[in-house]
C-alpha cells in the first residue's frame, strides 16, 4: 500500500489478515478487446464477517482490458476490505468500473492504485446505490509522458448512510491528463465526503488537469464535506478545481410546475438530470445501464 494512506489503521488492520488474492497477467501483444465481470458475493451465514481480498492485475503494452467489479451481499453485517493494484504498461487502456449495492448493515473499505505509463489511458468508473458505510480510496501514479486517467463517481445515499471518496492523482510526468467528476445526491441524515488532490511534480510541464465535485442535498439534515485540492510545483500547467453543495433550485422548480407539472415530477426531472451529468460520462455500459435503472427506484423507495 501506498505510503499516503498509512494513517489508515483500517486498512494496517486488514492487510495483517489477507490470506488470499489472485494475479492476472494479460498476454503480451494481445490487442483484442477484453472483458472481465467480478462479482464479490458476502453470503455467509455468520455474524461478524470479515472478508479481506487483494488482486493485482498487469496490463501489458497495447492491451485493452475492461474490468467491472459488482458487491452482492446476500448474508449478515460484515466489514469487507477489497485491495486492487493496476499496472499498466505503454499504450494500454484499462476501463475499470465498480457497482455496490449492499442492503445490510455492512461496512466496505476499498483501496485501488493504478500505476500508468507511456500514453496509457485509464477510465474509472464507481456507482454505489446503497451501503451503510462506504470509503473508497483511489490513488493513480502518472508515470509516463501521454498517460491519462478519469474517473467518474455517482453515489446515491439516503436514511444514515455515508459514503467517502478519497482521490489522489500524481502527476509525475509531462503531458499527462486527469480529471475528476465526483457526484453526490443525498436524502434523509446521510453524509458524504469527497477529497480529491492532485500533485504536479516539478517537470511535470504540459499537465491539464480539472476535479469536479458536486452536491445535491434532498433533505435539510443531510450533509456533505468537499475539500478538492492542488499541489503544483511546474509552471506550465491548466489546472482548475470546483465544488458546489446545495438544494435543488426553486425557480427550477416553479417553471416546471407553471407548465402543468406537479411538484413530485418536478423534482425528480431535476435529479435525474443532475445525475445524467456524470451518468453519461461513465465508460463502461453495464455501470451507466445499472445507474438509469436505479435511480427512479431509489427516488421511490
Amino acid at each position: 500500500m501506498s505510503e499516503n494512506f498509512n494513517n489508515e489503521a483500517l486498512f494496517n488492520l486488514g492487510i495483517a489478515k489477507f490470506n488470499e488474492g489472485i494475479f492476472i497477467e494479460f498476454k503480451k501483444g494481445n490487442k483484442t478487446h477484453i472483458a472481465i465481470n467480478i462479482v464479490n458475493i458476502y453470503d455467509k451465514k455468520s455474524e461478524n464477517m470479515f472478508a479481506p481480498t487483494f488482486n493485482i492485475f498487469k496490463l501489458n503494452k497495447k492491451n485493452n482490458v475492461s474490468i467491472c467489479e459488482e458487491d452482492v451481499n446476500h448474508g449478515f453485517d460484515s466489514f469487507n476490505l477489497r485491495i486492487n493494484k493496476f499496472i499498466c504498461d505503454d499504450d494500454s487502456i484499462l476501463n475499470h468500473g465498480s457497482i455496490y449495492q449492499d442492503s445490510t448493515q455492512s461496512n466496505l473499505l476499498r483501496y485501488n492504485y493504478y500505476k500508468a505509463n507511456t500514453n496509457t489511458i485509464i477510465n474509472i468508473d464507481s456507482f454505489n446505490y446503497e451501503s451503510s458505510f462506504n470509503k473508497d480510496f483511489i490513488e493513480i501514479d502518472l508515470d509516463k509522458s501521454g498517460a491519462e486517467a478519469i474517473v467518474n463517481a455517482l453515489n446515491l445515499t439516503k436514511n444514515d448512510e455515508h459514503t467517502d471518496n478519497n482521490i489522489l492523482i500524481n502527476h509525475k510526468s509531462e503531458h499527462c491528463n486527469s480529471s475528476q467528476n465526483v457526484r453526490n445526491i443525498l436524502q434523509n441524515k446521510s453524509t458524504s465526503v469527497f477529497n480529491g488532490k492532485v500533485v504536479v511534480f516539478d517537470g511535470a510541464q504540459k499537465t491539464d488537469s480539472n476535479q469536479s465535485n458536486k452536491n445535491l442535498l434532498l433533505s435539510k439534515e443531510a450533509t456533505a464535506h468537499s475539500n478538492p485540492q492542488l499541489e503544483i510545483y511546474a509552471d506550465d500547467v491548466q489546472c482548475g478545481h470546483g465544488s458546489t453543495t446545495g438544494a435543488l433550485d426553486k425557480n427550477s422548480i416553479f417553471y416546471f410546475q407553471s407548465r402543468g407539472i406537479n411538484k413530485e415530477d418536478a423534482t425528480q426531472i431535476l435529479v435525474k438530470a443532475f445525475a445524467h451529468a456524470v451518468i453519461k460520462t461513465f465508460s463502461d455500459e453495464n455501470i451507466k445501464n445499472n445507474a438509469q435503472d436505479h435511480i427512479d427506484k431509489w427516488m421511490n423507495e
